[in-house]
């Protein structure tokens, strides 16, 4: 939790500075699952993804004043007026027909209240919340 993204203690130095706003060790751990196992489930439940998108979603909601937080699906999210942003893993697919089933579930629920709904990863929301 003390390292969000990287840091210089593991993954930033002089010879990667350029990427510095890309590298992510959650990301890179996901990553080694799936060359390990290409079934391998990605999602939010492991211990290292702990608090993240409630982090991301908080990060979002506190820069857009009027906005609530909110839970689709077990997904945070935030509403603001008729729509919810909900927060998504970074390696999860949004294609229209190719939604990850996670989204889908949490898009259904946010219909099923009246909203419609978007999705951002948990990548962009710390880094860019708007």
């Amino acid at each position: 939790n003390a390292c969000q993204t990287s840091c210089h203690e593991c993954m930033r130095d002089y010879s990667n500075l350029a990427y510095h706003s890309i590298l992510d060790w959650r990301l890179g751990i996901d990553l080694a699952r799936l060359a390990l196992d290409p079934a391998a489930a990605i999602d939010f439940t492991p211990a290292y993804w702990s608090n993240v998108p409630s982090l991301a979603i908080h990060r979002l909601q506190a820069a857009l004043p009027g906005s609530t937080v909110a839970s689709f699906a077990g997904l945070p999210s935030v509403v603001l007026g008729p729509r919810a942003i909900i927060a998504a893993h970074p390696l999860w697919d949004v294609r229209p027909g190719m939604v990850h089933p996670a989204l889908s579930a949490a898009q259904a629920a946010a219909s099923t209240a009246g909203l419609s709904s978007e999705f951002r990863s948990t990548f962009m929301l710390i880094r860019r919340p708007l």
